[in-house]
């Protein structure tokens, strides 16, 4: 499966704190704002959500990011966000996160109401430069890591929704959210994400009949 299958949406130019970035914009909670051509959480000890409000994809789809700059504190993390509900508040993040001890993790989270519940995490060490992003296609969420300068997108883990209770299979909104326990905080840029895009359809059996003309 190849990742992405979809363009960059946003590069956050603009004036340092515009709120939310732009029009393509909502602010959820607290919200974004733009910080030296990137885009950061709006308000500092704090929770901060929004989403890009051009249209709903999926229910397959997909989103990511590139890492700016690092979340800087312990227990500080910046994510990207697919199939948000954005009346009940309901999504799937992929965050990337400085432990507790500092230790960084990549990790799938869920969002019910408001309240979030990790599916998944893997101990990752991540740079500046560096994508980050998510799929979910059908009842399968996957996050994805490329680590700059190598232009190679890898799995790092993948979780079945398909026995979880509560679970989100509708087309939603894309976004990102960042948890700011000090004062400082994560910067990302060339947001982008959409639809998943499968690959064309008929191009291995297209293959495999060529290959009957040799073989009978």
């Amino acid at each position: 499966m190849a990742f992405p299958t979809t363009g960059i949406l946003d590069t956050f130019t603009g004036l340092d704190e515009t709120s939310p970035p732009n029009s393509n914009w909502t602010n959820l909670y607290n919200g974004l704002k733009i910080t030296s051509n990137a885009v950061s959480g709006n308000t500092t000890t704090n929770y901060n959500a929004g989403y890009y409000n051009v249209s709903d994809f999926g229910p397959d789809c997909e989103a990511y990011f590139t890492i700016v700059v690092k979340p800087p504190d312990n227990a500080s993390n910046i994510g990207v966000v697919l199939r948000i509900d954005t009346t009940n508040l309901n999504a799937y993040i992929a965050k990337v996160i400085k432990g507790s001890v500092g230790v960084e993790f990549l990790a799938l989270v869920r969002i019910d109401g408001g309240a979030e519940t990790e599916l998944d995490s893997i101990e990752t060490a991540y740079s500046v430069g560096d994508k980050v992003g998510i799929s979910a296609i059908g009842n399968i969420l996957t996050l994805w890591h490329c680590p700059v300068g190598t232009g190679v997108w890898g799995i790092v883990t993948t979780y079945d929704i398909t026995s979880d209770t509560p679970k989100y299979t509708a087309a939603g909104k894309i976004g990102i959210v960042e948890n700011v326990p000090g004062s400082s905080f994560a910067r990302v840029d060339d947001f982008g994400g959409g639809a998943y895009v499968p690959p064309p359809a008929g191009v291995s059996r297209g293959f495999m009949t060529t290959m009957s003309k040799f073989w009978g």
